[in-house]
């Protein structure tokens, strides 16, 4: 079973809605010019900032001096005069773009994903800050836990990546055969004509079987008749390194997750949380089959 780009796939005329997780700090601007490179045609960026549940505040000995609901107010107050003086630059670089920004209180996790689906987001687009060496998904807290629960998908900006172009010039989609690898097509064609940006099919196997030569070529020839530029190659080697060679620095991986799948696959072995600690460029991970239509042709 592999999925099949439908035709109301590419019909999709549903301005992108993306949200950007921030803080406050420089460093969580970072994944700012890679939402606004996706958002070149008709999109909206959502600017959230989550502060902490506020707490009264106090004299020498103790007394309440100011109520917390008074102070929330006030942090509320500063966080969204910030906010919007951030949405007036995105507005004034992005113009296709409508810029939103909301504040709350609570959990950062667990209200960044209830804003993404309250708002009907399409996509997160969020800053980590972690550069340890790591051999599984380990973003600092906030990030990793909105990656691994979020039925949004969700691009993480990596320290690194700020010095890389914030304009991305290629849509790179790994491919192993299984249902969960290939649900991020859909994204990825609907990214593609979001932003105009061609997309490069990539699969980890021996270029002598069949199977992955004809799913590759199904799967290019798909692509194309959509009107998409399109290349593929089927590459050599452990995947993560082989993907990661193949790859620059102004590319986007879209790839699923394995997270909840429990398909049996290269691709859903730690590919994407290697990819994401020791990659050339940004990943964005898809949660596997959301709202994706699965074809029932075999592969």
């Amino acid at each position: 079973m592999t999925y099949i780009p439908e035709p109301a796939d590419m019909a999709d005329t549903v301005p992108l809605r993306i949200l950007v997780p921030l803080d406050g700090t420089p460093r969580s601007q970072q994944a700012l010019p890679y939402a606004q490179s996706l958002a070149m045609s008709p999109a909206t960026i959502i600017l959230l900032e989550v502060l902490p549940d506020p707490e009264p505040e106090r004299g020498l000995r103790g007394n309440i001096t100011l109520p917390a609901e008074v102070v929330g107010q006030r942090q509320a107050a500063a966080a969204t005069d910030a906010l919007e003086k951030v949405a007036a630059r995105v507005r004034q670089e992005t113009p296709a773009a409508g810029v939103e920004v909301a504040v709350i209180a609570g959990g950062s996790a667990d209200q960044i994903l209830r804003v993404a689906r309250a708002r009907r987001t399409d996509l997160i687009v969020i800053a980590t800050y972690s550069r340890r060496p790591v051999s599984r998904l380990v973003l600092g807290s906030v990030t990793d836990q909105v990656v691994r629960a979020a039925d949004t998908p969700v691009l993480v900006v990596r320290p690194q990546d700020a010095a890389a172009p914030a304009r991305m010039s290629r849509l790179v989609v790994p491919l192993d055969g299984s249902p969960t690898a290939t649900a991020a097509l859909r994204l990825a064609v609907r990214l593609a004509r979001q932003a105009a940006l061609p997309v490069h099919l990539v699969t980890v196997a021996d270029p002598r079987h069949d199977d992955a030569k004809y799913r590759m070529k199904r799967h290019y020839k798909t692509l194309a008749e959509f009107g998409l530029s399109v290349s593929a190659a089927t590459l050599v080697g452990e995947p993560a390194r082989a993907i990661e060679e193949t790859t620059r620095p102004d590319d986007l991986i879209v790839m699923a997750s394995h997270h909840r799948a429990g398909v049996k696959a290269w691709l859903l072995h730690g590919v994407a949380e290697r990819l994401i600690s020791h990659g050339r460029c940004p990943v964005l991970i898809t949660p596997p089959m959301a709202n994706v239509t699965v074809s029932t042709q075999p592969d």
